[in-house]
């Protein structure tokens, strides 16, 4: 008896050692192994049976699964990653689930990544200290359905073993569509490039695009796909790409160029949302395109959002100037002015088919939409109610631009728009005939003196706060020093101005005026009695 007792402690002696061999064989440390599952899905919100081939996620796609310890950001074993070049372990269908299981160890956390992308579209990396990510490759073609990609990222910890994982898109969907009618009659194919200045890697580690925005060219590709939702009548489709989506939710478009377009535009800054579409609508066929058109912008919020976009007042708006082929470069706005009270000349357009005003009720914080002028010794501007007002100023050229708010309630945003102006005929009267005068010098009836490049030389020399300007010609043993403005001055300002004005021995000038600060620009200064005679002058 005493025998099998013996024999017996034996046998639980072997057991035990057998079991603390398991335990220390564990294949990641922290606790007893654990097999951990996750459903794994493109999402149905992603894919629609009616959508387009460029963006259902139809097909199969590489996936990769990396592990890592939550604590140190470890890279774990565990992960379904290859050693070399990150090549991934697993495909995943577009259009169907996928179950994967891991090994882990009970009681430690961990955060999962998926990403799934088609064969070789991305450069990946997975490395110790949570450095997963992914980047753009160089000149990437456009219209590529094969760069569409899914991510998420899972935090597993607790006693929790299973997990349904929905993969979504880990930058935004830009596109540009134009109306069937404004497409050229002869045109039936379609190739566009596009250059965008957005961030190029994405951290999967973090969800979120990182580095400097830099140029990315999606080089020329031909597009053949066929819009949907509200576009599928009446739009064609001339271009998308996938952009990563910066801090700021804005990636600037500095060219896109379809073939059937006579030169590429630059739409500018745009926003953007990851996982969600922005469509660019316009006509980029149109002569005046970059001048005085511009694009609807609309920003889904996701791919899976209703194809009807909610827009202000419901509608799907394209703004144009009223009479848009009048305003060119070449053929402006004429204002004619027949009187000298410029305003008694203002000229009020309204865009046509838009609502200034309700853009600005419904935009995020003050709703301010302003107008510019390039030039408002030209013509000055402003928005009032539905309306652009334009103020003439002096004969010349000017260009008014105005700018929407950058984003609405109804996350609708317009670009600006810019209308060519041409003043003519007007007699400057008042203070602001001193803006009629671009070059520096002194402008005083029957004492103008304007410098002339290349003969003469200008000297700044400030004596405390007050500056001295000087117009210096050494062949004619002359200068002019206009005394008097103080860098603390700002437009409205009165300023005591001294001349002294001297060629050789003789004194032209040496006066006081009483003058005030007209214009400050680009630090230049525009200085006037009340009937328009002064100076210009660089502070």
């Amino acid at each position: 008896m005493k025998r099998i007792f013996l024999l017996f402690l034996y046998f639980v002696s072997v057991l035990s050692a057998v079991s603390c061999i398991r335990e220390l064989d564990d294949p990641v440390t922290g606790g007893k192994p654990v097999s951990v599952s996750f459903d794994i899905s493109l999402g149905s919100d992603l894919t629609k049976a009616d959508n387009t081939g460029l963006d259902n996620a139809s097909g199969a796609f590489q996936l990769y699964v990396a592990v890592y310890n939550t604590a140190d950001g470890t890279l774990i074993p565990a992960s379904m990653i290859g050693e070399t070049g990150y090549d991934p372990t697993v495909t995943i269908s577009g259009s169907g689930a996928q179950n994967i299981s891991l090994t882990l160890s009970k009681g430690t956390s961990y955060k999962v990544i998926f990403f799934a992308q088609r064969t070789g579209a991305y450069d990946v990396s997975f490395k110790d200290g949570g450095a997963a990510s992914f980047s753009f490759k160089s000149d990437p073609k456009a219209n590529d359905g094969d760069l569409d990609a899914f991510y998420d990222v899972v935090d597993v910890s607790g006693t929790k073993t299973s997990y349904e994982v929905t993969l979504k898109r880990p930058f935004a969907q830009l596109n540009v569509l134009v109306k069937k009618e404004d497409v050229p009659s002869t045109q039936t194919a379609f190739e566009s490039s596009m250059t965008v200045k957005a961030p190029k890697t994405f951290d999967l580690y973090a969800g979120a695009a990182t580095g400097n925005p830099t140029d990315i060219s999606f080089t020329k590709n031909a597009i053949n796909e066929t819009p949907f939702g509200q576009y599928a009548e009446t739009h064609k489709w001339i271009g998308m790409n996938y952009v990563l989506v910066p801090a700021d939710g804005h990636v600037e478009v500095t060219s896109f160029q379809e073939s059937g377009m006579v030169s590429a535009i630059a739409p500018g800054k745009i926003p953007v949302k990851k996982n969600g579409r922005t469509n660019l609508v316009g006509n980029v066929y149109s002569s005046t395109m970059g001048y005085n058109a511009t694009f609807t912008v609309q920003v889904n919020p996701g791919f899976g959002a209703p194809d009807q976009t909610e827009l202000i007042g419901g509608e799907d708006v394209e703004i144009t100037i009223a009479d848009n082929n009048t305003y060119t470069p070449e053929n402006p706005l004429v204002i004619s002015v027949t009187t000298t009270d410029p305003t008694s000349q203002n000229v009020a357009l309204q865009v046509a088919g838009f609502s200034l005003s309700a853009v600005a009720d419904a935009a995020i914080g003050d709703g301010k939409i302003e107008a510019s002028s390039s030039n408002e010794a030209v013509a000055t501007a402003a928005v009032s109610g539905d309306y652009v007002v334009i103020t003439p100023q002096g004969n010349g050229d000017a260009t008014i631009t105005v700018t929407t708010p950058a984003f609405t309630k109804t996350d609708y945003r317009a670009a600006s728009f810019t209308i060519p102006v041409k003043v003519e005929g007007m007699t400057p009267t008042g203070s602001d005939k001193i803006l009629t005068h671009e070059k520096f010098g002194c402008y005083l009836p029957d004492h103008e003196r304007i410098y002339v490049a290349g003969d003469d030389q200008y000297v700044r020399e400030y004596k405390g706060t007050t500056l001295d300007f000087v117009l210096l010609n050494a062949g004619e043993n002359e200068q002019v020093i206009i005394r008097g403005y103080q860098n603390t001055m700002e437009k409205g300002d009165p300023v005591t101005v001294s001349v002294d004005w001297k060629k050789g021995k003789a004194q032209i000038l040496k006066e006081d005026y009483e003058m005030t600060v007209v214009k400050e620009e680009n630090r230049k200064v525009w200085i006037a009695d009340q009937e328009g005679n002064g100076f210009v002058i660089k502070k």
